[in-house]
């Protein structure tokens, strides 16, 4: 379900886990992307991967982090599913040592995939504070108030 906090709660955990993952942790924001076949140079950029070579981005990243431990986070996968499960598996079985963390509305449906489901949020006071974290990314003046707090969507 969209909207109920898996950016956050993965960020979350990329953070509680950052010592675990000596090469480091992180984040792959593939919301923007549209086009499948960029899933991989989207991931070699965010992870700061010079493109010095004529092969696919995806060999680059599998030989680059072949060695490493490193935590990857692809959050918004769900209209990329079938190129992030194969980037995932890519990268997995080419560093042994790696995780990735994938937030996504479906699965991957890959083998040894772990699933955790986010509930939507449930307490009034969650979906309130989700909701002014995310209008205060864009508006940092954004506050919620007895005002607007009553306000109703297109009231």
């Amino acid at each position: 379900m969209g909207g109920v906090g898996k950016t956050r709660l993965a960020l979350e955990v990329a953070a509680a886990s950052r010592k675990g993952f000596a090469d480091g942790v992180w984040l792959v924001d593939l919301a923007p992307v549209r086009d499948p076949a960029a899933v991989a140079a989207v991931t070699t950029t965010a992870l700061g991967i010079p493109d010095l070579s004529a092969r696919p981005p995806l060999e680059q990243l599998a030989d680059h982090l072949a060695e490493r431990q490193c935590l990857i986070v692809l959050d918004n996968c769900e209209h990329l599913v079938d190129a992030c499960a194969e980037l995932a598996d890519t990268l997995l079985s080419a560093a042994p040592d790696q995780r990735i963390l994938a937030t996504s509305r479906q699965t991957l449906g890959m083998s040894g995939e772990h699933v955790f489901t986010v509930a939507p949020l449930s307490v009034p006071d969650e979906a309130v504070e989700l909701l002014r974290d995310r209008a205060a990314a864009s508006r940092p003046e954004f506050d919620i108030t007895d005002a607007n707090r009553a306000v109703q969507p297109g009231a």
